[in-house]
């Protein structure tokens, strides 16, 4: 009992980086759909996950929000602000942080990262 007690614990002490930026106000859910356009490019990417590589761009078709939950979904995918990078479709530009966009804050989170290498 003792042994799960103290797994207990260090697990509420442990940093924690999920859901940084899933629940949004209105105000962080409006300027966050300002900049997810139809056709604007996006990633995936948590860095503070252990992700090394910026993956694959994909294109946004849909951005909504649901203020019920105070979630927003891109393609139909819940996403947590902290990590999802955006930029206008043959720019060559870094990819900006959308909770930074969206004043959102974070921890251990570029506010820019590299566009993938096209292969």
């Amino acid at each position: 009992m003792k042994a799960l007690i103290l797994v207990f614990a260090i697990a509420a002490a442990s940093p924690s980086w999920a859901d940084q930026c899933e629940l949004l106000t209105e105000k962080q859910a409006t300027a966050a759909l300002k900049v997810l356009t139809k056709g604007t490019q996006y990633v995936v990417f948590c860095e503070p996950c252990g992700d090394q590589s910026v993956p694959a761009l994909r294109t946004i078709e849909t951005a909504t929000f649901d203020a019920t939950q105070g979630s927003l979904a891109v393609n139909g995918e819940a996403v947590d602000l902290a990590y999802l990078f955006i930029g206008p479709e043959g720019a060559k530009t870094p990819l900006k942080n959308v909770a930074a966009l969206a004043k959102c804050p974070t921890v251990s989170v570029s506010k820019t990262v590299p566009r993938p290498k096209r292969k």
